[in-house]
């Protein structure tokens, strides 16, 4: 009788033994998987942060051009005033070569 009830008992342990083999292989696929998927999370925060600084540089790049830019366009503005501005006719007597001398006093005469 004891043969009999042992029999039972030592299929039910084969049973749980495999049971038990089957779940460590999963545990440790799982363990497999999530060391994957730190790696892979490592590297796209390492990519993140690559592009946050690629970003940072490009943003202060064009802020510096817009800058320059923005230089040029108030020098020409500036410029082009200058070039506008109304003179006196003192001033402009005070510069005129002896080509245009003579010219203005051949025109005063008539």
């Amino acid at each position: 009788q004891i043969l009999a009830a042992t029999t039972p008992l030592k299929t039910q342990n084969a049973t749980l033994q495999t049971q038990y083999a089957t779940l460590q292989d999963q545990y440790t696929a799982l363990q497999n998987q999530y060391v994957s998927l730190q790696a892979q999370y490592e590297f796209l925060r390492n990519q993140y942060v690559a592009l946050q600084v690629q970003h940072t540089s490009l943003e202060a790049e064009t802020k510096r051009k817009i800058a320059f830019l923005q230089e040029q366009i108030n020098t020409l503005s500036k410029e082009k005033r200058e070039i506008y501005e109304a003179v006196s006719y003192t001033h402009l007597r005070a510069h005129e070569t002896e080509a245009e001398i003579v010219c203005r006093l051949l025109l005063e005469k008539k």
